[in-house]
């Protein structure tokens, strides 16, 4: 089924608090893509799920760190894809004065 731009979902990630753009219609499907935008300088703290899963984020405008667990932060800019499992993600920051865009 089409997603069209302007009649995107949102809805909140897990129990976070943090809301997300689907990239689907089908938010209990794996794997979940969403659209994400952050504030320059602005910081996200993992919660880890019970359900650990395959994971990947591909930056679009802006910068990123990723901090995977007992690992140097992976710096991202446009273009760049990290692949992970989600239960060794510790936080993703924005870096820079632009706002990120992340998928």
């Amino acid at each position: 089924p089409d997603v069209r731009l302007d009649g995107r979902p949102v809805t909140e990630l897990g129990d976070s608090g943090v809301e997300v753009e689907l990239l689907t219609k089908f938010s209990n499907w794996q794997p979940m893509p969403f659209h994400r935008t952050f504030a320059a300088g602005e910081k996200y703290e993992a919660v880890r799920s019970s359900h650990a899963r395959e994971e990947w984020t591909y930056v679009r405008p802006g910068e990123m760190e990723v901090y995977l667990c007992n690992q140097n932060p992976h710096i991202l800019v446009p273009g760049d894809l990290v692949h992970f499992a989600s239960s060794r993600l510790d936080a993703l920051d924005s870096m820079g004065n632009e706002p990120l865009q992340f998928i």
